[in-house]
């Protein structure tokens, strides 16, 4: 059965127009060799591109990341993505990959629109994004993707902002921090060349031995996550 999906690509603070363009062409592709129609692909910025301001930028990233899940609806950068989303109703599945503070906003709006649009199945990539709770109903939903180096070692620092944690009380009545009460159900250290603006690099010198570019690796993780979600 087809099903009519769309792509909605957030890019984070002072990025240029066509940063996610790459990745969303690249799954667009892939969802397409399934054998559905090709989605629709579509990017929102949810706080400027990097003609705006970096102070203005990065205080309305802050308050986002700040804000609990059941504030959704006051999201700076979700209330701009809700604002430039294409008609809904007609859709069946949405996927919401975010780059940085993208991510936020993405996750944020999503919670959004599974009030507004019940019908909807949606997803999300978080790609390089800080850490924000992650409630346990949506957890099967979200995918967070942080760049590490061929050995193993961490290149992301952005990945590591924010948390993930929570106090939680044990059998014997003790309470306790979780730290990782509220994160994403799937979590992957994705090695790459290079760091935080690298993930959507599709040629040299971001290729490794193999022939593969980091482009391919970021597109490859996230068609297998939805091949199993």
């Amino acid at each position: 059965m087809r099903r009519r999906r769309h792509i909605v690509l957030t890019p984070g603070m002072a990025t240029a127009p066509r940063f996610m363009d790459a990745i969303g062409e690249a799954l667009a592709d892939r969802l397409k060799a399934h054998g559905d129609d090709r989605p629709s692909v579509q990017t929102v910025f949810p706080y400027g591109d990097w003609g705006r301001h970096l102070v203005l930028q990065l205080r309305e990233i802050s308050v986002d990341l700040g804000l609990s899940p059941g504030r959704a609806e006051r999201s700076i950068g979700a209330r701009r993505i809700r604002a430039e989303l294409q008609e809904l109703t007609t859709l069946e599945e949405v996927l919401i990959v975010g780059h940085s503070g993208g991510g936020v906003a993405g996750l944020h709006v999503s919670r959004w629109l599974r009030k507004e649009f019940p019908h909807l199945r949606l997803r999300n990539v978080l790609v390089g994004s800080p850490k924000c709770r992650v409630l346990p109903d949506e957890q099967h939903a979200v995918l967070a993707i942080r760049a590490s180096s061929l050995d193993g070692r961490t290149v992301d620092p952005v990945g590591r902002l924010g948390s993930w944690g929570g106090w939680e009380r044990t059998l014997l009545g003790l309470v306790r921090w979780n730290r990782w009460k509220f994160a994403p159900q799937t979590r992957i250290e994705l090695p790459i060349f290079g760091g935080h603006p690298d993930y959507f690099r599709g040629y040299a010198p971001y290729v490794d031995e193999t022939g593969m570019s980091n482009l391919e690796k970021t597109a490859g993780c996230i068609e297998n996550w939805l091949s199993a979600h």
